[in-house]
């Protein structure tokens, strides 16, 4: 039920969801043009006991009601502006068990000046005391001097990502916004300081010195070896997916934002990896982020695990090889040897 474009008041009938009691997942969103009703139905959403995953859209003068309480396992929520020009203090009063929370506008040709939103009250962020991933990107009305509210709720939260791209201020340099308790901060785009962070642009910060890109028949020698070798033994901290990305957010934003928040990529190249759709995906990400983001800066790092002939490699991997640092596992008679040399990429 995704941008079907009708009138709340003929979707939500009563008994539409009652039989569906263990749905995980519900993307009802971009289907309203307007509604009377000054609450989403509380007697339609209550029986969505299992739902984990809601995609729904923000409607002036609509609020998530008490019936919103009954979705305990509620922890995605995505919220489509369709005209919302505010959250309220008690906006999300209802749904404070939710970890991860995307207010973000979807720019288009015919949007470009960004969302309808312009404010968030003080206490609307707060009450989401779970919250460990937000984003409010593209919101180019709500502005800096409006992230006031919201950064400081965020002390209150459990906050671990903020992603507040292409969002800017008329009032100059102010660090108005406190983001001391976030983990991965995604400010791309923004020419404005955050309290307690310098200016991207200046000097980069990054919370990783390396994300380690593999195939999950690999994972074992990653956590046996490479851990070991790498953090334990040579001070390193790394981002590994299975340990570092965050419940509850999409697989493609966790990986975005892992490999913006590390200094360089490590990926395990085996015919598993090859034959990968997220491996792939995110040594595609990883090219882009060296291209643009980092000014063709060198940060991906290849290591051929098995002997593999490069008439079986793709024209990526093999370009990477020619013109960036690479590293021949099976060249190496013991790992020792092997974590020196990646340590050594990693820190040049």
């Amino acid at each position: 039920m995704v941008e079907n474009r009708r009138e709340l008041e003929r979707i939500f009938y009563n008994g539409l969801f009652e039989n569906l009691r263990w749905l995980k997942c519900l993307d009802i969103g971009k289907n309203s043009i307007g509604t009377k009703e000054p609450i989403y139905p509380d007697e339609i959403f209550c029986h969505l006991k299992s739902l984990q995953t809601l995609k729904i859209d923000g409607i002036s003068g609509a609020s998530f009601g008490k019936g919103f309480r009954y979705l305990t396992k509620l922890r995605l929520l995505r919220i489509y502006n369709m005209g919302l020009v505010g959250y309220s203090s008690d906006y999300f009063e209802n749904v404070s068990q939710i970890t991860s929370l995307d207010l973000s506008c979807t720019l288009t040709p015919n949007n470009e000046e960004g969302c309808y939103l312009r404010r968030i009250e003080a206490g609307a962020i707060a009450k989401l005391q779970k919250l460990q991933y937000l984003d409010i990107s593209h919101n180019l009305k709500l502005g800096f001097c409006g992230l006031r509210n919201v950064t400081y709720d965020l002390t209150k939260t459990q906050i671990k990502v903020l992603r507040a791209r292409k969002i800017t201020c008329p009032y100059g340099y102010r660090p108005v916004c406190n983001v001391s308790k976030v983990k991965i901060l995604d400010i791309s785009g923004n020419l404005r300081y955050f309290k307690g962070y310098e200016r991207l642009h200046d000097k980069p910060q990054y919370t990783f010195d390396a994300f380690v890109s593999y195939a999950e028949d690999d994972r074992l020698f990653v956590f046996n070896e490479i851990i070991e070798g790498l953090e334990n033994g040579k001070g390193k901290y790394l981002c590994i997916h299975h340990r570092n990305f965050i419940p509850g957010c999409d697989i493609s934003d966790n990986i975005t934002n892992a490999i913006h928040e590390s200094e360089k990529i490590v990926c395990l190249i085996t015919q598993k990896f090859l034959e990968s759709e997220w491996c792939n995906y995110e040594l595609n990400i990883a090219r882009v982020e060296g291209m643009w983001s980092r000014s063709g800066k060198n940060m991906i790092i290849i290591v051929l695990m098995e002997n593999i002939s490069k008439n079986d490699l793709p024209i990526q991997i093999i370009e990477l090889i020619a013109h960036q640092t690479y590293i021949d596992y099976t060249a190496y008679i013991n790992t020792d040897i092997f974590i020196d040399m990646l340590n050594t990429a990693i820190d040049h």
